[in-house]
């Protein structure tokens, strides 16, 4: 095999491995079948509206956007289950310094009861009355 055809084919794969590690949008329980564990990370990448994942009581869920807020958008919990608390929210800027790069924006929040929680967000800019992109995620929080 040529050394294109190589280098072709090893990035043609890497896109694929990629792009199924990401298929789900999660990663923690997700739609995997795994065990629940103390930590779950679900990462919005507007292609859908719905995300599911699962946390043992008293874990984490990080949830990840991708967000530009020079633009005067930012994402905001609409609602969100009583049994989940609102730990941390964060931007975490570009590494690039070009001017309107976007960046990640993080919610982190505590499980505190048993059950499925929803979590509503909205990305939108203050001032309009329609949001621009609208995700839930359900967290099925379990005992330990």
């Amino acid at each position: 095999m040529a050394p294109l055809q190589r280098a072709a084919m090893s990035a043609t794969l890497l896109l694929l491995a990629a792009a199924l590690m990401n298929a789900g949008g999660v990663t923690g329980q997700g739609t995997s079948g795994a065990p629940p564990t103390s930590q779950a990370t679900v990462q919005i990448d507007q292609q859908k509206t719905d995300y599911r994942t699962s946390v043992l009581k008293d874990g984490t869920v990080r949830i990840e956007m991708n967000s530009t807020p020079s633009t005067g958008y930012m994402w905001v919990i609409k609602s969100m289950g009583s049994g989940l608390e609102k730990k941390s929210s964060d931007f975490i800027p570009p590494s690039t310094q070009m001017p309107g790069a976007g960046g990640k924006q993080v919610f982190v929040l505590d499980a505190k009861s048993v059950g499925t929680q929803v979590v509503d967000l909205a990305y939108r800019r203050s001032w309009e009355k329609e949001d621009a992109y609208q995700a839930k995620v359900e967290i099925d929080v379990t005992a330990p």
